[in-house]
């Protein structure tokens, strides 16, 4: 259901650039609400949806699932950490830090660093993978070949289409095909990648935990 409504999204979106770069004919309201380069409209809300609801199954699973008869933490951190990008999502808070980064490095190193937000987000992306990589590979291979792969879809969109984005700029800015291109490609891999992990958590909740024992009961 999940993939079905990012693909009409993107088939909304890809209509959209055709009217626009192939007719040279925008239909504005329909671009405000459905283009995914736009903020603050569908997909947009879409995205934030999706990061809020991976951010309360992880809550679920935090408060249901034990392993050794204990609670796991890191479903814990992975909530807020979702729950930050859905605030995220919808505020463009990384955007407001490309200026900040900017000035650190003494400018722009090179044009793939035009969205510098890139680097502590990947820093961050790093660091939360070395220290959640002992818990990971204690879930079921199923799950954790799930979690990988929607978080190498979101990442592969988020991150390093982002740089290609910039590198984009260099030759024709962003109102140049590839730019809008690159964009389609980032903003719809970002949603799959969501979509899939939120399957993913639904598919680990649903059954097959062999080492994990289930509990309601609340936090003494």
């Amino acid at each position: 259901m999940l993939l079905a409504i990012v693909t009409g999204l993107l088939c909304m979106h890809l209509f959209l650039l055709w009217l626009r770069e192939g007719l040279d004919m925008e239909a504005r309201a329909l671009t405000m609400l459905f283009d995914l380069d736009h903020e603050a409209n569908i997909p947009t809300l879409f995205s934030v949806l999706l990061f809020a609801s991976a951010g309360v199954l992880l809550l679920i699973s935090y408060r249901t699932v034990l392993h050794a008869g204990r609670r796991q933490w890191q479903w814990r951190l992975l909530a807020f950490i979702f729950f930050f990008l859905a605030l995220d999502e919808g505020s463009q808070i990384h955007e407001k830090c490309i200026e900040a980064v900017h000035r650190l490095m003494g400018g722009i190193p090179h044009a793939s660093l035009t969205y510098a937000w890139v680097i502590p987000y990947g820093l961050a992306v790093v660091g939360l993978a070395l220290v959640m990589a002992p818990f990971l590979l204690k879930l079921r291979k199923r799950t954790l070949w799930l979690f990988i792969i929607s978080a190498a879809v979101y990442v592969g969109g988020a991150l390093i289409t982002e740089m290609l984005q910039g590198a984009a700029t260099v030759d024709g800015g962003e109102t140049s095909l590839l730019y809008l291109l690159l964009n389609t490609k980032e903003e719809t891999l970002e949603m799959i990648g969501l979509a899939l992990f939120n399957y993913a958590l639904l598919d680990h909740l649903s059954g097959g935990h062999t080492t994990l024992t289930l509990s309601l009961s609340p936090d003494p």
